[in-house]
């Protein structure tokens, strides 16, 4: 969609990062779409940018007209960590990033997202540095898009850990909404169609919401037609390709370790106060269903916002380190 604006604002030859997994919005609850970006989420240690020439952490979108790279990119350290919520020091929440309003009153109200771009000389980034690979839950044809991926990557050789996203909600909202990609349906028809009550509230404030989360929902439609169900459907008719699925479908569950919030959660927050009491407030969810694992996370707002599983200390470490670029 923006390939000719990318070669326009000349960034069509860098690799891009996102400090954040867009994914766990809609997994969480929050009224958001899924990724946009795709299904599929490569994490990457801090590593991987000892293979950069340079690399430029931006809050625009480099697709927006008139972007220049260089003016758009933060300067100094101090500026990058400004981007987080806590400071470098907070036991736990030290990668936490800002919502976008927090952004806005810290850099100014041109400030929309963060995202990282690098220069590499060979152009691709090396999965030496992969950490390991987060995949949505959807069915594909009667097949969990989590096995096909693990079934391409052991044939590469390597040996990478692959992990099926646990969402606060029936995976089913996925697959509804998988079904939804080739017609382009609104929110409010998935959940007609659907008939469910948590995926109708969700529907009608995404309307009603319109703007950019309307429109990250069909982009989030469109991608997901044409860069998953298409090229999976085409190579689902091949005799030889059915023949190895299911090889090698062994994988792990991946729960987000992070509190669920809304913006208003932080309001008032100023200058990386620690904010270490319970967050109790009400939250933008639509959480009123089971999910995967008959659990139900609307039933308490103390106990039952977020998952008490530990955190992956690698996860954690490697993006407070992040913060040190």
């Amino acid at each position: 969609m923006t390939d000719n604006t990318d070669k326009e604002n000349g960034v069509w030859d860098k690799v891009f990062f996102n400090l954040d997994d867009f994914g766990k919005a809609f997994a969480g609850g929050n009224i958001a779409a899924p990724n946009a970006y795709g299904p599929i989420l490569f994490r990457f240690k801090p590593t991987a940018l000892t293979e950069v020439i340079d690399v430029a952490i931006c809050l625009q979108s480099p697709s927006a007209q008139g972007f220049n790279r260089e003016r758009e990119s933060l300067s100094s350290v101090d500026e990058v960590n400004d981007l987080f919520l806590y400071a470098l020091n907070h036991p736990s929440r030290a990668e936490w990033l800002k919502f976008k309003q927090h952004l806005q009153n810290r850099f100014g109200s041109n400030a929309q997202l963060i995202e990282v771009s690098c220069t590499l000389p060979s152009g691709v980034l090396s999965f030496n540095h992969l950490l390991d690979i987060v995949v949505d839950p959807y069915v594909l044809k009667g097949i969990e898009l989590t096995g096909l991926v693990v079934d391409k990557i052991t044939e590469t050789g390597l040996v990478i850990p692959i992990r099926r996203r646990t969402p606060k909600v029936s995976s089913e909202s996925y697959n509804y909404l998988l079904l939804a990609a080739e017609q382009d349906c609104p929110p409010t028809i998935v959940a007609e169609i659907a008939n469910s009550h948590s995926l109708m509230t969700w529907a009608m404030e995404l309307e009603k919401r319109g703007g950019l989360a309307l429109k990250n929902y069909y982009r989030y439609l469109q991608y997901l037609y044409e860069g998953t169900v298409l090229p999976i459907e085409k190579q689902l008719v091949d005799i030889e390709f059915q023949a190895k699925l299911g090889r090698y479908e062994i994988y792990d569950e991946y729960e987000d370790e992070e509190y669920l919030m809304s913006e208003e959660t932080l309001l008032g927050f100023e200058n990386h106060d620690f904010i270490d009491e319970e967050i109790d407030e009400e939250f933008d969810v639509f959480l009123d269903e089971l999910d995967d694992y008959n659990r139900n996370w609307a039933e308490s707002k103390n106990e039952g916002w977020f998952y008490s599983d530990q955190h992956d200390d690698n996860y954690a470490t490697a993006k407070a380190i992040m913060r040190r670029l």
